[in-house]
């Protein structure tokens, strides 16, 4: 800066120059005190990754349901919707003897993962089809006989 003109002529910058100066240098500075907080901020990064994944997760889970129901003939998918609800009539009447048998920590921890299949119906509904395709794949080789 000792050979630089400033407005004034000479090599003495003006008031004026100084504090549009330091007014630039703060502005600088608080921008990368900004980027940096931003980085240093692992809780928010790590919120804004799970939910980056738990959208990729779900697309996925339901394209992948989506594809099974495709590919699944018809005879098959009704099989499978009146095993779900005599299943689910079984899980039911199984589940109420249970809740009056069971401690109270066990009823929490079983109300908690009714909840997060009920949040999450595309996911239940893919892992349900999956496994039915695995053990009608295993009935058919034979696997399944005692």
């Amino acid at each position: 800066m000792t050979d630089a003109r400033h407005e004034n002529g000479t090599t003495t910058p003006t008031p004026e120059e100084l504090r549009r100066q330091v007014e630039e240098t703060r502005q600088e500075l608080g921008e990368t005190v900004e980027e940096l907080a931003a980085k240093t901020d692992v809780r928010a990064r790590a919120r804004e990754m799970a939910a980056r994944a738990r959208t990729q997760v779900r697309e996925q889970a339901g394209r992948t349901a989506e594809s099974v129901r495709r590919r699944t003939p018809e005879p098959v998918r009704e099989k499978v919707s009146q095993a779900a609800r005599q299943t689910a009539d079984r899980a039911a009447a199984l589940g109420t003897t249970v809740r009056d048998r069971a401690p109270e920590p066990v009823r929490e921890k079983a109300a908690q993962a009714v909840a997060t299949g009920r949040r999450n119906p595309a996911l239940s509904a893919a892992v349900a089809l999956t496994a039915l395709v695995l053990l009608l794949g295993v009935r058919r080789r034979g696997g399944g006989e005692g």
